[in-house]
């Protein structure tokens, strides 16, 4: 219930303010890390005083200062017989985006065809900031992405930039705009035929050598350095963002000045920018601009991923990748990575932004950069079918014959998994299979062994997000016991009404379920033992079934 009136509390400054909390962060990850801080919205200028100490009441960093919800109400009733001013007017003129719209086609700054031109309507992505949409453009005989259209409130450079964006080749090319049936407005953009970067990385990395590699690097850097050129910060520069048509890398979703928006979305991508590839300074400093420094670290994590062929951090949440990203970690350069290629990612993503090269810089050194005889190699990772077979030769994991199940029925669907249920003949149970719906060519050592390992935030070790290369061991294993005994207390999951990502905070502050009431004291002792926060002060488990065994022969 605390927690209820915590978001009422910021209900209650929206209502004042006429705008979201925190509108002028660029990313959900600076909005975590300034909560994570203690951090609150400032009040609004005209808020009656007794409105504003309510609000700040509820949104208390202390559950146990927040009011009752019956003393709020009584609050608001009081104020609402005085009728005091509570809403702060907002001014907005969405016809401004509208009008600039008809004054580019008028003036030729921009191309404008006609909507019956196109065919054949495929819905690519949809989310709070664009629609996308793949189409066939009869006329030219391509195909297209038509993405929903917003506008920058920048009027500056406009021409020179809107034509030259059109024949640059290491840019996403920029037809024009047209006009929907629902008389929106969308823009017209080169259809990437092999996809995205790291979708492309993901398909073709075992087949990539170390020329291919740099090939793919430089290209891009030759996108961003033309952006640049051209006083453009991309903003949100992630391999999501880096397309590919025809094995040849193209920059997409930078902000065309006066054409695009400040669009923080993405044609294969529905968040909000990636955590790891965000500039550390974004969750460091209140209102931070991104600058050209900023695509400079993206771009040395994306330099990575090429090296690597896989995201950063991938065992980690969103949020623990954003904790990680502000404590100054990064990622382990990978084996048989050339040592020049490694310092150039190191120099980019330096916390200092001061001390990143330029992109030009970036562009001559990758130019220059020369393989020794050695690093010349295909770098292939083991393939998941060749560590499966050594865990089962391990005997990590066991092994039975697909034969021995029948009676197959689907349960789940994700994007990465598939589950089903079924009878398994030999043991005369009902079990669940679960599969990896990713070709196994393309997925490596590490993947088997997270798939193996993964678990549930509840009852995962809070040293293992803490510190992600913490090994899982004994103590870990009566952690996880401890709610366990919980659950059994309370006959329900632990923390069923917040999500996983909440869950993972939680428990990395120290958080833990409330006992239940009428649980046995000794009870109730042994599970705290248990997930107690350091490992050392967590009894063995022969301790722990002598105390068990103790309250069962009361």
């Amino acid at each position: 219930m605390k927690s209820d009136i915590y978001s009422f509390g910021a209900i209650l400054w929206e209502i004042s303010s006429g705008r979201p909390p925190f509108q002028h962060f660029e990313s959900e990850y600076s909005i975590y890390t300034r909560i994570f801080q203690g951090e609150r919205e400032a009040p609004v200028e005209g808020t009656p005083p007794r409105y504003k100490e309510l609000y700040m009441q509820c949104w208390d960093n202390n559950p146990a200062k927040r009011p009752e919800i019956n003393s709020v109400l009584n609050i608001l009733y009081r104020l609402l017989r005085h009728k005091d001013p509570i809403i702060t007017e907002v001014e907005t003129d969405p016809s401004t985006y509208i009008n600039r719209t008809e004054n580019f086609i008028s003036e030729q700054l921009i191309n404008f065809y006609d909507y019956s031109e196109f065919s054949n309507f495929e819905k690519l992505s949809d989310n709070e900031f664009s629609t996308v949409v793949k189409a066939e453009w009869k006329s030219c005989g391509l195909i297209v992405a038509l993405k929903s259209l917003k506008f920058d409130t920048e009027e500056k450079k406009m021409k020179s930039f809107a034509k030259e964006c059109k024949v640059h080749h290491k840019i996403n090319h920029f037809y024009g705009v047209i006009k929907d049936s629902d008389r929106k407005y969308r823009i017209d953009l080169q259809f990437a035929n092999n996809g995205n970067l790291r979708d492309y990385l993901a398909r073709n990395f075992s087949s990539l050598n170390w020329e291919d590699k740099l090939r793919i690097a430089g290209e891009i850097a030759q996108g961003l350095a033309f952006l640049h050129d051209n006083k453009i910060v991309h903003k949100n520069l992630h391999p999501k963002n880096g397309l590919v048509h025809d094995n040849k890398m193209m920059i997409t979703d930078f902000s065309l000045t006066k054409v695009l928006a400040a669009d923080m979305s993405s044609l294969n991508s529905n968040i909000c920018g990636m955590a790891a590839f965000i500039d550390p300074q974004c969750f460091k400093i209140l209102r931070y601009i991104r600058t050209i420094e900023s695509d400079v670290y993206s771009f040395g994590v994306i330099l990575w991923e090429i090296s690597s062929g896989r995201r950063p951090f991938p065992r980690l949440t969103r949020i623990q990748i954003a904790i990680q990203v502000f404590q100054g970690v990064r990622e382990n350069p990978v084996k048989g990575t050339p040592s020049q290629y490694e310092q150039l990612y190191k120099k980019c993503w330096d916390a200092d932004p001061v001390k990143r090269p330029e992109i030009k810089e970036i562009v001559s050194q990758l130019n220059q950069l020369v393989l020794e005889p050695t690093e010349i190699c295909e770098n292939k990772e083991k393939s998941l079918r060749e560590s499966l077979k050594k865990a089962i030769l391990d005997n990590i994991i066991n092994f039975y014959d697909y034969n021995e199940f029948y009676k197959f029925t689907k349960i789940a669907e994700e994007q990465f998994n598939s589950e089903h249920k079924c009878e398994w003949r030999e043991q005369g149970l009902t079990v669940s299979l679960k599969s990896l719906n990713v070709n196994d060519e393309y997925l490596n050592e590490n993947i088997v062994k997270r798939f193996i390992k993964m678990g549930m935030p509840a009852y995962i070790d809070p040293q293992c997000l803490k510190d992600p290369t913490y090994k899982r061991d004994k103590k870990s294993d009566i952690y996880s016991f401890g709610v366990i005994l919980w659950e059994i207390s309370s006959e329900q999951p632990p923390f069923r009404s917040i999500d996983g990502l909440s869950i993972t905070i939680h428990v990395f502050n120290g958080g833990r379920e409330t006992p239940v009431e009428g649980t046995p004291p000794l009870y109730e002792q042994i599970y705290k033992k248990c997930w107690d926060e350091v490992p050392k002060k967590r009894p063995d488990m022969k301790l722990v079934l002598e105390n068990l065994h103790q309250i069962t022969d009361v």
